[in-house]
């Protein structure tokens, strides 16, 4: 595998991400945890609404990248300052791909 600091696709979040990184929460939330959690619980912790309130100033305050693959929002990780990981999620639609592996390789070598 390419180092994933350089791998095609893998990019620091920009503030116009935010939106589409809030609704693949709510995907991946619903679509991979469905068989573990019971409905109130996925809707307690993911929201089926636009954004949280508190989802763009949560990730303000964090280190975020995300990973493109066919032209598509594949998953996102997010750190505190202090390294400790807060957020990593996959779109249901490219699960067991390698994509978490590749942002959590990332963030290793850079946090």
């Amino acid at each position: 595998m390419a180092d994933p600091v350089f791998s095609p696709g893998l990019r620091r979040a920009m503030h116009d991400d935010r939106h589409a990184m809030g609704r693949l929460f709510v995907r991946s939330v619903h679509g991979l945890a469905r068989e573990s959690y019971a409905p109130a619980q996925l809707e307690a912790w993911a929201p089926v609404s636009d954004d949280p309130p508190d989802w763009i100033t949560r990730l303000e305050s964090l280190e975020c990248w995300l990973l493109e693959l066919d032209g598509r929002l594949a998953g996102f990780i997010a750190w505190k300052p202090d390294g400790l990981l807060d957020l990593l999620f996959t779109d249901p639609e490219f699960a067991r791909r390698g994509v978490a592996s590749r942002l959590l390789s990332h963030m290793e070598q850079t946090a």
